[in-house]
């Protein structure tokens, strides 16, 4: 410290006001104990200053290793692999963001790779949104695959939507897939439209499918209602298929 510098230039660069610096004057009694004291303040900021600069330059480079596993984690999902995500995961404790995962379950969705969305989902510990569960199941149903709706349901604790069991049972009914419809009702509770049976009826009794038509009637209960009859018989009259239209069997 500068023998020349005055008390008020000390208490000045300590950033005190008059009342403070009157004090301390009265307590200590010297400018050379401000001196020290102001010595004393500048080793400490300066040491504060480098631990802020270490801890910097550090958050910087864990926020670059963090983004360098983030791009890994992306190119695992990519490939499909899921012991490599559990090696990379246990390796560095960095978990998967979810930008990343839920990106690679749409991927996993749009390629009906539903086996691997779930395993995916387990392992990366991401949710898997609402609607992204609930394309899922309809990517199941469009795919006849009743065992992964199942999986998918267990794994992730929702519900199906009425509206896509209801356009599972449409399918299933026009395509004589009166297996998995036995098993979507079983899985998912949701009651057969009745409206969406007779659609079916109608479907096959212009199509002349005397074994369908028997099947679903013995799957759901449910017999042809007259209204089905009349709206089939307009349609082939329209048609001009005559035969066909006197051939109906009006039970």
């Amino acid at each position: 410290m500068s023998g020349q510098e005055t008390l008020e230039g000390i208490v000045e660069r300590l950033g005190m006001n008059p009342e403070d610096a009157e004090a301390v004057g009265r307590t200590l009694g010297t400018k050379e104990k401000l001196g020290k004291i102001w010595e004393k303040v500048s080793e400490l900021a300066g040491k504060t200053l480098k631990l802020i600069a270490g801890t910097e330059r550090r958050a910087r480079k864990k926020e670059e290793e963090r983004r360098m596993v983030q791009e890994q984690y992306a190119r695992i999902f990519d490939r499909g692999e899921a012991w490599e995500l559990t090696a990379l995961k246990r390796s560095t404790g960095i978990k998967v963001d979810p930008e990343i995962a839920q990106q690679a379950y749409r991927i996993f969705i749009e390629k009906g790779e539903i086996g691997k969305l779930t395993r995916f989902k387990y392992i990366s510990g991401q949710e898997i949104p609402a609607e992204l569960v609930q394309q899922g199941y309809a990517t199941c149903i469009a795919n006849n695959d009743i065992s992964d709706l199942e999986d998918l349901r267990e794994k992730t604790g929702m519900e199906v939507a009425p509206e896509i069991v209801e356009r599972g049972y449409a399918k299933y009914l026009l395509e004589d897939r009166l297996f998995e419809l036995s098993s979507l009702k079983k899985i998912t509770g949701v009651e057969i439209p009745p409206q969406t049976i007779q659609q079916a009826y109608a479907h096959h009794l212009k199509k002349f499918d005397p074994l369908v038509i028997g099947g679903i009637r013995n799957k759901t209960g449910i017999e042809i209602a007259p209204e089905t009859y009349q709206q089939v018989y307009a349609t082939l009259i329209e048609e001009g298929d005559i035969d066909r239209a006197n051939s109906l069997n009006r039970e």
